[in-house]
């Protein structure tokens, strides 16, 4: 199904717009927990239920009076090796009601899909997967911007939610 051109029109990220990697390493925040708990309320706000393997990995923030607020968010991790791949890593991500369509969702994705090649690019014998669980259909433009595809070549289901691509 071909979408019409403006179904891509965006409006900006707020502004003060951040993304912030809420991962444990030696870059964590100070208030990386407080920060990890936001980000999981907004999953569970969306009901969204995040996999066992899916770990904290970025949080989109704007700031307020109070330091900041948590507008979206994405988890991942490595569902391990199959016949295809050395690994297969799935995120999810979810951004607040209130701030949807402006781009953070694209900002979001756009980062972890630079994080991953990052972190496995240094091995070009290494075959890894990055797999999207697309909970709002309205993100699959998104995805395919960034050079997902459906996983079987068909189209987006509840029963089928998932876009894929190489890194």
């Amino acid at each position: 199904m071909r979408r019409p051109r403006h179904y891509l029109r965006e409006n900006p990220p707020p502004l003060g717009f951040r993304i912030i990697p809420i991962y444990p390493d030696e870059d964590t925040p100070d208030n990386w927990l407080e920060l990890v708990d936001a980000a999981r309320d907004l999953f569970d706000d969306a009901g969204i239920q995040l996999a066992n393997y899916e770990d904290p990995a970025l949080a989109g923030v704007v700031p307020t009076l109070a330091g900041y607020q948590v507008v979206g968010a994405i988890f991942g991790g490595n569902r391990g090796p199959d016949d295809t791949a050395d690994a297969n890593i799935r995120f999810s991500a979810v951004v607040h009601p209130a701030h949807q369509r402006t781009g953070i969702w694209r900002a979001l994705a756009t980062q972890y899909v630079r994080d991953m090649r990052g972190l496995c690019g240094g091995e070009p014998e290494l075959r890894v997967k990055l797999e999207g669980w697309v909970v709002n259909p309205n993100t699959i433009p998104v995805l395919e911007s960034l050079g997902f595809e459906h996983w079987d070549g068909g189209s987006w289901s509840s029963y089928s939610p998932f876009y894929w691509k190489w890194i």
